[in-house]
């Protein structure tokens, strides 16, 4: 079901249940592995959902968490961007998605790491492996002469 289609009450509801449920969302925590409290936080999100659609599965339930935090995410990213670029305080990206803020406990599991570019290990690889065939072809060359 789409975000939209759902009352703001209901998608409050929702999501503060989820927030309590850190089993579900905070890969630091301890209960993060537990599936036993993890079924048990899906079923109470599941009765959540369906006193708004009584045909809800636990795959909706699973939906509708990856969609808000995608959309929290790609917020989250542009307001990241808009800091960096240089710009003033008051040309900073302002999230346009109404529950933004009330994701904001999911921002220390989102955030994004620097990666580690082995492009240059490539590079010098790729060149210790060319000097290495140049010198094989010097010396075939080299013996070659010796037939």
């Amino acid at each position: 079901m789409d975000l939209r289609s759902f009352r703001r009450d209901f998608v409050l509801e929702f999501i503060h249940c989820f927030k309590e449920h850190d089993c579900l969302w905070k890969y630091t925590s301890r209960d993060y592995k537990n599936k036993v409290l993890k079924t048990s936080a899906y079923n109470k999100l599941l009765e959540i959902y369906q006193q708004h659609n009584s045909n809800s599965t636990l795959a909706d339930v699973k939906k509708t968490i990856q969609s808000l935090r995608a959309c929290h995410r790609k917020e989250r990213k542009k307001v990241r961007s808009s800091m960096t670029t240089g710009s003033g305080a008051d040309e900073v990206y302002k999230p346009k998605l109404w529950y933004y803020t009330e994701l904001e406990f999911l921002n220390d599991q989102t955030e994004y790491t620097s990666s580690v570019s082995n492009l240059d290990d490539a590079a010098s690889t790729s060149t210790d492996v060319n000097l290495t065939m140049e010198s094989l072809s010097e010396v075939e060359v080299g013996t070659s002469s010796c037939y």
